[in-house]
């Protein structure tokens, strides 16, 4: 009759000792699927039996009634919601090649031509001369003048001309004017100078005759067309030539 209890006692404390790890057990997730694991259940006390004082024997120690132990608490693990995390999706993107800068060369810069200054002449100052001047006559020069003026209708042959004593001698080879023909015919004279003009005094003729008359005229003539640009201030005679000291007119 003892044993009967004793029975169910062991029974209980196997029942209660056995739902907690059921509970475990049954509560852990598959790796599948993600469950959330619900809290098992704390245990409830099952009353305990008094074994009754008919079937204890008279005179035997009454054993202790059984102390209720609790089930250690298993830390309930919290439900775990499983997070669905977006993976992005990389599309690899064709990219066109980059074009390769090729270096270029700089143009060539404009080389500065250095140009040279070209200095205008300056202008020369053309000296003023001083006036008067001083113009010299040849024996030559007469004699082509004379020659060049001579007077309509006397022909002259033989011309020769002397400058000097103050004075010009004129002397002829043969001399023809009109029907009147001479030889070796001398004139002698100075000269004078009035109002820029020279003219010439003949003091000697030989032989005078009208045809020998007109040679003074004709020798100043020849003089005016020479000296016709100059103003003769003053004039000298020297040994073969005459010095005349003039300026413009």
């Amino acid at each position: 009759m003892r044993s009967r209890p004793v029975r169910r006692l062991t029974l209980l404390l196997l029942l209660v000792l056995a739902l907690p790890l059921a509970g475990c057990v049954a509560l852990t997730p598959e790796p599948t699927q993600p469950t959330a694991v619900a809290a098992a259940p704390s245990p409830t006390p099952l009353p305990t039996v008094a074994p009754s004082p008919e079937s204890s024997p008279a005179g035997s120690p009454t054993p202790a009634p059984p102390t209720p132990t609790e089930a250690p608490s298993t830390p309930t693990p919290s439900p775990t919601l499983a997070r669905e995390t977006a993976t992005p999706t990389v599309t690899a993107t064709a990219r066109a090649p980059l074009a390769v800068a090729t270096p270029t060369a700089p143009p060539p810069q404009p080389t500065a031509t250095p140009t040279r200054r070209t200095t205008p002449p300056r202008p020369t100052a053309t000296p003023t001369p001083a006036w008067p001047q001083t113009l010299i006559l040849r024996e030559a020069d007469i004699e082509a003048a004379a020659a060049r003026n001579a007077v309509p209708g006397l022909q002259v042959q033989g011309l020769d001309v002397t400058l000097g004593s103050g004075g010009m001698v004129l002397t002829f080879a043969s001399l023809r004017y009109g029907f009147v023909s001479l030889r070796n015919v001398t004139v002698q004279g100075s000269f004078a100078v009035a109002n820029g003009d020279v003219n010439f005094v003949a003091e000697r003729i030989q032989p005078r005759n009208p045809a020998t008359s007109i040679i003074p005229g004709a020798i100043n003539q020849a003089l005016d067309n020479y000296l016709a640009a100059w103003y003769v201030e003053s004039l000298r005679v020297e040994p073969g030539r005459l010095v005349a000291q003039v300026r413009p007119r």
